[in-house]
């Protein structure tokens, strides 16, 4: 399993995920500098990065998992990318933090992310995602 964060660019963090407990991993990735956290959302250029560097190990059996709200601050949204990786993938799921009614407005880029995605989910709460966790991961 590999793990990636992004706001603007994309950093790759699953060294922080093998040796520690998850909130440890969590804390180790966003404090490392491994990307900035202080641009604004960028999911069309993080999706675009990780297409151009991260494709290659994308194969019938992986699971791409988006976690966020899709808001793009009018940057281009670069669906495409998220195109290809489910033209690769065994399945894209996107966990949304916003609710449905939100999406298309202002912007959000959720209504064209859907398109490229095998399931969006909208969790809001650690309890929604409880609820959601044994549907996207089967044991």
């Amino acid at each position: 399993m590999r793990s990636f964060i992004f706001v603007s660019e994309l950093g790759e963090v699953t060294r922080f995920f093998k040796d520690a407990e998850p909130e440890e991993a969590i804390d180790a990735a966003t404090q490392s500098n491994v990307i900035s956290l202080a641009s604004n959302s960028n999911y069309g250029h993080a999706l675009a990065e990780f297409t151009r560097g991260y494709l290659g190990s994308v194969t019938r059996r992986t699971t791409v998992f988006v976690i966020g709200d899709g808001r793009n601050n009018h940057n281009p949204a670069n669906a495409w990318a998220l195109e290809d990786i489910k033209r690769k993938a065994k399945r894209v799921v996107w966990i949304c933090t916003e609710p449905r009614q939100n999406w298309g407005f202002g912007d959000s880029e959720m209504l064209v992310y859907e398109k490229g995605c095998s399931q969006v989910v909208t969790v809001q709460t650690l309890s929604d995602l409880e609820k959601i966790a044994q549907q996207l991961v089967p044991v």
